[in-house]
């Protein structure tokens, strides 16, 4: 099964104007994670963008803070591919978040 894992340690320019991290910056760092285990599934001439993404945030996180975002693709169509992730503190067990996503893959191979 195809998976990434992509880790973020958290910056000052990470933070909202309430000093807490930004909501965008962990639904980037999903979209990049989901996409790695996309590529997973590729063939060299093929391509992905990202059709839906929907992230649940459990916990809020903090400057310096090193997170760690676990993917794996659920599904893989000839199109369209579906992943799941968790994202973690890198110390705890417990997730903080979590995400769906799903990816237009396009092939360029004839």
């Amino acid at each position: 099964q195809a998976s990434a894992e992509v880790s973020l340690v958290l910056r000052e320019d990470h933070l909202s104007p309430a000093k807490r991290v930004h909501g965008g910056v962990i639904s980037a760092l999903f979209d990049v994670a989901c996409g790695a285990a996309v590529f997973a599934t590729m063939e060299p001439t093929d391509f992905c963008s990202t059709v839906d993404l929907k992230v649940n945030y459990f916990r809020p996180l903090d400057l310096g803070d090193e997170v760690v975002a676990k993917t794996e693709v659920v599904f893989r169509g000839k199109k369209l591919c579906t992943v799941r992730g968790l994202l973690y503190r890198a110390d705890q067990p417990d997730p903080v978040g979590m995400c769906t996503a799903t990816f237009n893959v396009v092939s360029l191979k004839k």
